[in-house]
């Protein structure tokens, strides 16, 4: 990827998270070194969460691992 796109999807990532919590909503961090179905969530107020990702249907919820 060059330069240019990273910096790009850096900024757009950015954006999402600003986003998310201007609107008071956790932002959700993806990980290659979690598990599957485990991932991180950030919320507004600086704290990060583990949580695995359950499908329930179309639906998905979210169980609390840790902090």
């Amino acid at each position: 990827m060059s330069l240019e796109k990273k910096e790009k999807y850096l900024a757009t990532v950015k954006d999402l998270r600003s986003e998310n919590f201007g609107r008071n909503w956790p932002f959700l961090i993806l990980s290659e070194k979690l598990p599957d179905g485990q991932v991180y969530r950030e919320y507004p107020d600086g704290h990060i969460e583990l949580q695995e990702v359950l499908a329930n249907g179309p639906n998905f919820e979210y169980k609390f691992i840790r902090y």
